[in-house]
């Protein structure tokens, strides 16, 4: 225990040399006279039993942590100054999912960012039965390594634990899984009835140190082919018994690419060197006495928002968004909602050289095309989800919006979010709204039902057109 009061102590002169300004003799002196006063309280609470990890928290910048807790850093209490208490605090998570409770889903964060800034020690009770969005926790993984350990478990249903544990958030987060047998065990290994694309994310944004960055070896090129690999384990299940074939490869490569791409070039103002993070996970659940297989897909940027990226878009673009948004003013919708949804639209990126050459712009659509080729038309596809949560915007498709339709051959494919799929007619207030809360970056979470009939119907037709050629 001594040797972290000592080290605790040590890094709040750190601090104190940091913060001051003028004579570096006295700040000096000042720092070294604070921190003795530091140390010979602390000898003095001794019942005070901490991990040498707790002791030495401090507060680490997080921008969605920082957009959700106004003030946070002003409001971080330091570890030795937080009260004791008997029993931990606790948070009750209900609905943990931006496909349905966006809102709700925001201001679980914000309390769990809120305890952090304050309690030595704490409790996180997940109450759902099962784990409703790969996005939800996506979040969850890139914003906990950012925080002081101070949450100390809580419940957790097992079929949730083992969805983390198969994905590889759980080892993200040092969350021990007490309910699934074996974890710990190497990112991506089996675990019953589940079948991951683990978490992959690339290295911090602005972290490069190579002279040639994009020319090296790109992580997204790798989560692209574990994306590819994942989604063939999806369909190897015996229910459905296929595979991809090497152009099926290549389209999904092309898909997962787009969207990573984009969120290296356009999250961070100014630069090329975003970061991003993704997950998935195919689940067999039983839902009235029958075996259904649901898939769940996020993918995470941190920074910019879709509306603040278009306004580095192409004069042509700007003005033709100004014109949408000015028309449907009165809506009831912000100008950022607006923008996110002429934002979904074929061909429009913030990129001026990929819109002189008509290229880009397509990867969001692109996912509403995979989904409904997974998913299809039929019965099962009635629970298909697209949810977007960009800054102040949540754009939430459900089946009756995927995918996007095109006016003709080769058209651009468009989804206004209103029935007549219009962009004279205002977005549906269902299926766009403003948040309470602002999301720092831009979330796409996917989740759908993989229907074995809808699948092998598939199949037979391609067959036959195969052998019609």
């Amino acid at each position: 225990m001594e040797r972290w009061v000592r080290e605790y102590a040590r890094q709040m002169r750190v601090r104190l040399r940091r913060a001051a300004s003028g004579n570096r003799i006295a700040a000096d002196r000042f720092a070294r006279a604070k921190s003795r006063a530091a140390l010979r309280g602390l000898r003095k609470e001794r019942p005070r039993q901490l991990e040498k990890d707790v002791l030495i928290s401090r507060y680490r910048p997080s921008p969605i942590l920082d957009a959700l807790v106004p003030q946070r850093r002003q409001r971080w209490v330091d570890i030795m100054r937080r009260d004791q208490l008997l029993h931990p605090n606790s948070i009750e998570v209900h609905n943990f999912s931006f496909l349905t409770h966006p809102n709700e889903t925001l201001a679980a964060l914000k309390k769990i960012g809120e305890f952090e800034s304050r309690e030595l020690r704490a409790v996180i009770n997940f109450r759902d039965p099962h784990c409703l969005d790969a996005g939800s926790f996506l979040v969850l993984a890139e914003v906990w390594p950012r925080m002081a350990p101070v949450f100390v478990g809580g419940h957790m249903a097992r079929s949730i634990q083992r969805v983390l544990s198969a994905t590889g958030v759980s080892r993200n987060n040092r969350m021990r899984m007490r309910g699934v047998p074996g974890d710990g065990k190497e990112q991506g290994e089996k675990v019953a009835d589940v079948w991951p694309f683990p978490l992959q994310r690339r290295r911090p944004a602005l972290s490069s140190r190579s002279a040639t960055v994009h020319l090296d070896p790109q992580a997204r090129e790798i989560a692209c082919g574990r994306f590819c690999d994942a989604v063939d384990d999806w369909l190897g299940v015996p229910e459905i018994d296929q595979q991809l074939t090497f152009e099926g490869k290549g389209w999904l490569a092309s898909i997962i690419g787009e969207l990573l791409d984009n969120a290296e070039r356009h999250s961070q103002p100014g630069s090329n060197d975003g970061d991003w993070s993704t997950t998935a996970f195919m689940v067999r659940r039983t839902i009235d006495g029958k075996a259904v297989l649901k898939c769940y897909i996020a993918f995470l940027s941190v920074g910019r928002s879709f509306a603040d990226s278009l306004e580095d878009a192409a004069s042509d673009v700007r003005e033709s968004l100004k014109e949408y948004v000015d028309r449907h003013a009165g809506c009831g919708l912000s100008p950022a909602s607006l923008a996110t949804v002429y934002a979904l639209q074929d061909t429009i990126t913030c990129d001026p050289a990929a819109r002189e050459a008509r290229s880009g712009g397509t990867g969001l659509q692109d996912v509403l095309t995979f989904v409904h080729a997974l998913a299809g038309d039929g019965p099962a596809s009635a629970d298909s989800r697209v949810t977007i949560v960009s800054g102040k915007t949540c754009i939430a498709l459900t089946s009756d919006y995927i995918p996007g339709a095109r006016r003709g051959e080769k058209q651009p494919r468009l989804q206004w979010c209103n029935k007549d799929n219009t962009s004279e007619s205002p977005p549906d207030r269902a299926v766009v709204c403003d948040l309470v809360e602002r999301f720092a970056g831009t979330l796409v979470s996917v989740a759908f039902t993989l229907d074995p009939e809808y699948l092998a119907a598939t199949v037979e037709i391609d067959e036959h057109a195969n052998d019609r050629s």
